[in-house]
């Protein structure tokens, strides 16, 4: 065995399984250390499957990924054809997952992942002058001298072409193609009655299951933050508010504001209806009794009299005068409600807040509302700093504003309900991602999702004829009516609600899991903080669902929640994984915002024109917006994007001596 093989066999191992991938697990196999192999499966020469702890020798076996669309590729270069330049071997080489020398070839071996066209395309250009190609489903296992790579990856095909020198362009793959690791809303993934309301709103011909369930959690969450928190655990002294920030992302026209507005029309019932009339007369009030004060402190002053009038007269004339207004102001409205916004002076957010109620702000236009909240004033950073501190019902903000007392604000509960496009969204998760504005609050919109789900596909039999009696909106107007039962676990404002025994220990082991997935991310990833959240956000979701499974669709009323149930938390755990999948596909390597990265560095080398040849150097002195500005940091965004680009065959790389230029694909400019 070479000497190097030990060294990067114990960085392969050393892989945690969950974070490993087939490339890796072959050559586990190749060095017989496959008992813990997940992805691949051992063939003997029947093509029956082999237990790997039941055998000693690997050798004569046969090894094939469990996932379908992955494959191997095996590449001979004949020694002739490479000379004594063995380094320029050793490029085309580096992303193999071993190679071997024979008696007058170099063989390297790939591990790809692709559809059946893309295998096809592959076969095409394996009549190479300098190099054999070979397709295979399977390999077998050798004792042969080979030599591992210590990080042996999947590539598509576009990289294989262009590790084996192919001098010409495969037909390149749009931009959004790759990344989308996003799973679908099903059966199990929200309670039934949800689905079913989901779709009572639906609109035929509108595919977006996604930003309807996202925007009924949402406005469900924020109604409940009047009543209801849930502990964390049951021996905590923390309860989370059940409020849900929201994000719908998508392209335009992909239906995010029609779902929005149509799920905010179903729950008009539960919004506080304010008297506006009264409010406007209750400040002019508090404005008169100020003068009267003010003029009556005059006389004192002017009075002969040193010993004047008492604080105690001033005040008692004050509760006097009160008294008095409060008999011809109209009598106040105790109606229940939450707020419903769209405006972000801070002043009006300020004014909403002091009412005492749950706020759901509505951003039809998520870009503006991020805009909002980074300009480079005072102003902004307040506001930034309100909506930081009053997602989790837990904040307590201070109002100071001239001329008026200082007001507490305690325990405030503000969700946001936003729709965004994927470009804009995407420089703001650049920016947070290097640093810049990490300070939580895109991590603060927990459910983020994509529209990946099809609603054409009724969960219900019968789909929108048998739901006309669970209106999302008889919902809703249920909700608005119900006032939970005031009994022993009522604190305050809110009746503070416990998970079952069972539901704890689920509860637990779900933790132990997100911990886990978290682990996988460095401290600076967005995925690392987003899942640090899930822990409340299981909570949260706990007791929304709860309240859905304790909805009665022949009474329209709610049963009384005693604690949360295993039933509504098995559905949690499920829509944990589905947000997991779309946060994944935003935050993660080859996620939303590397997307975005990837096409604005295309259209720069598009400008280039097809012929162009640039280094990763000179692209950074170029200086061009987003990858500009930054040392270092630029280069690698930079090589990250080409990267990015080369897996959907829009680029290439070219090695000229020791550097490595970069063309962009000529099919793809026109």
């Amino acid at each position: 065995m070479p000497i190097n093989n030990r060294y990067n066999l114990e960085v392969i191992k050393a892989c945690p399984i969950e974070k490993r991938n087939e490339a890796q697990e072959t050559v586990l196999c190749q060095m017989n250390d496959a008992e813990d192999c997940q992805l691949v499966i051992l063939l003997d020469s029947n093509d029956n499957e082999v237990n790997p702890s039941s055998i000693d020798d690997f050798k004569g076996l046969k090894i094939k990924p469990k996932d379908s669309s992955c494959f191997y590729v095996k590449a001979v270069f004949p020694k002739a054809s490479i000379g004594e330049d063995l380094e320029v071997f050793s490029k085309q080489v580096k992303d193999a997952i071993y190679y071997y020398s024979v008696k007058s070839s170099f063989v390297a071996m790939y591990c790809c992942k692709g559809d059946h066209n893309e295998r096809t395309q592959l076969k095409s250009i394996k009549e190479l002058p300098h190099v054999e190609l070979r397709v295979l489903r399977n390999v077998c296992l050798s004792d042969r001298n080979i030599v591992i790579t210590n990080e042996p990856k999947v590539l598509t095909h576009f990289e294989i072409a262009n590790r084996i020198g192919f001098d010409g362009w495969l037909p390149h793959k749009p931009l959004s193609s790759i990344g989308d690791s996003a799973s679908v809303i099903d059966v199990h993934t929200v309670p039934p009655i949800l689905s079913k309301l989901a779709k009572s709103i639906g609109k035929h011909g509108n595919p977006n299951f996604d930003y309807v369930v996202g925007s009924i959690v949402g406005l469900t969450g924020a109604v409940l933050a009047q009543d209801f928190r849930v502990a964390v655990n049951n021996n905590s002294v923390t309860y989370e508010s059940p409020n849900i920030w929201v994000m719908n992302v998508g392209h335009p026209a992909s239906g995010k504001s029609p779902i929005m507005l149509a799920a905010l029309s179903n729950a008009s019932s539960c919004v506080y209806l304010r008297d506006e009339g009264r409010e406007r007369k209750a400040d002019m009030a508090k404005q008169a009794i100020n003068q009267r004060i003010k003029g009556f402190l005059n006389q004192i002053i002017k009075s002969s009299d040193e010993e004047g009038e008492s604080n105690a007269l001033i005040d008692q004339l004050e509760k006097e005068w009160k008294a008095k207004i409060d008999k011809v102001l109209p009598a106040p409205i105790h109606d229940r409600g939450i707020h419903i916004t769209t405006d972000t002076t801070l002043a009006a957010l300020y004014k909403l807040m002091l009412l005492g109620r749950p706020i759901a702000y509505v951003a039809d236009e998520g870009g503006a509302f991020f805009k909002s909240l980074e300009r480079p004033d005072a102003t902004s950073s307040a506001l930034r700093g309100v909506f930081l501190n009053s997602e989790s019902g837990n904040g307590r903000l201070s109002v100071s504003r001239a001329n008026q007392d200082d007001k507490l604000i305690d325990k405030a509960a503000v969700s946001v309900l936003a729709g965004i496009q994927p470009d804009v969204l995407g420089p703001y998760i650049s920016a947070a991602q290097l640093g810049h504005g990490n300070d939580g609050l895109l991590n603060r919109f927990l459910w983020m999702v994509l529209p990946v789900t099809a609603i054409d596909d009724p969960l219900v039999s019968g789909g929108f004829s048998k739901l006309k009696a669970i209106t999302c909106k008889k919902f809703f107007d249920a909700l608005a009516k119900w006032e939970p039962k005031r009994d022993t676990n009522f604190s305050g404002e809110h009746l503070l609600i416990h998970f079952s025994a069972k539901a704890q220990e689920d509860y637990e082991n779900l933790v132990t899991y997100i911990q886990k997935e978290r682990s996988k991310y460095s401290q600076k990833h967005l995925m690392h903080s987003q899942l640090g959240k899930y822990e409340a956000l299981s909570c949260k979701l706990a007791l929304i669902f709860q309240v859905f499974l304790n909805y009665d669709v022949d009474t329209e009323t709610f049963k009384q929640i005693e604690c949360i149930s295993t039933e509504a938390f098995s559905y949690v755990e499920e829509t944990i994984a589905y947000l997991m999948s779309h946060a994944m596909t935003i935050f993660g390597v080859e996620g939303m915002a590397q997307q975005e990265e990837a096409k604005q560095l295309f259209e720069k080398l598009k400008k280039k024109g097809a012929n162009k040849k640039m280094s990763v150097s000179e692209m950074a002195q170029c200086n061009w917006k987003g990858f500009s500005g930054r040392g270092d940091e630029a280069k690698e965004t930079i090589q990250d994007a080409l990267h990015y680009l080369e897996k959907l065959g829009l680029v290439k790389p070219i090695d000229k001596g020791s550097a490595t230029l970069w063309q962009i694909n000529p099919k793809a400019i026109w």
